[in-house]
């Protein structure tokens, strides 16, 4: 009578087995099985894991894409045309002088005055005064003596005469001014000429 063979379970024979179920697929069926929910995250992703197969469609923003990935879209329409500014005055290119009247001032001690005036639209921008043969200075030992002092030279109006004598206001500050005055005394015998002059701005 002949032996039967038996089956034998063997060490050998439950890790050949073990070993087949897993090449399978049966590993990966295991570990899907015992996974938690929300248990993968970045650390678990292999580095290109993800491809854009894998995405959902419309779950991403802009700011997930890299500057230049998106294509730019429609140019808009223009706006509407802002108020147009209101036209500042023009401004000066010409620069004129204007001189003043041909004071002279004759005996020492005397005090003359001559005014120089800018024309309507002109703004006064700066003045002066000239002197017609300027007498030269008297030298006493060490002491100079000038053949004139100036009393006033800048912007303003005619002297006031108060009390007997004449006074030269300053301008008020601030105030537009359109003439340049120029006041001198004479200090020696011979006669002194002298004009202001004003140097005026136009357009």
């Amino acid at each position: 009578m002949r032996n039967r063979l038996r089956p034998r379970l063997t060490y050998a024979n439950v890790i050949a087995t073990l070993a087949l179920f897993l090449a399978l697929g049966g590993g990966a069926a295991f570990a899907a099985s015992t996974l938690g929910k929300s248990s993968v995250g970045s650390k678990q992703l292999k580095r290109n894991a993800v491809t854009g197969a894998k995405v959902k469609d419309g779950s991403l923003s802009a700011g997930d894409f890299k500057a230049g990935q998106l294509p730019a879209g429609d140019r808009g329409t223009s706006g509407d045309r802002g108020p147009q500014g209101v036209a500042g005055a023009p401004g000066a290119t010409h620069v004129v002088v204007r001189y003043g009247e041909r004071v002279g001032v004759k005996d020492a001690g005397d005090v003359g005055q001559s005014l120089a005036s800018c024309e309507p639209g002109e703004a006064l921008t700066g003045g002066g005064f000239d002197l017609e043969g300027e007498p030269a200075p008297i030298v006493e030992e060490t002491e100079y003596v000038s053949p004139y002092t100036l009393i006033v030279d800048r912007p303003g109006g005619e002297g006031v005469e108060i009390e007997g004598e004449f006074v030269y206001p300053d301008p008020d500050n601030g105030a537009p001014a359109n003439s340049w005055t120029v006041v001198l005394r004479n200090e020696l015998d011979p006669t002194i000429f002298f004009r202001a002059y004003a140097m005026c701005a136009r357009p």
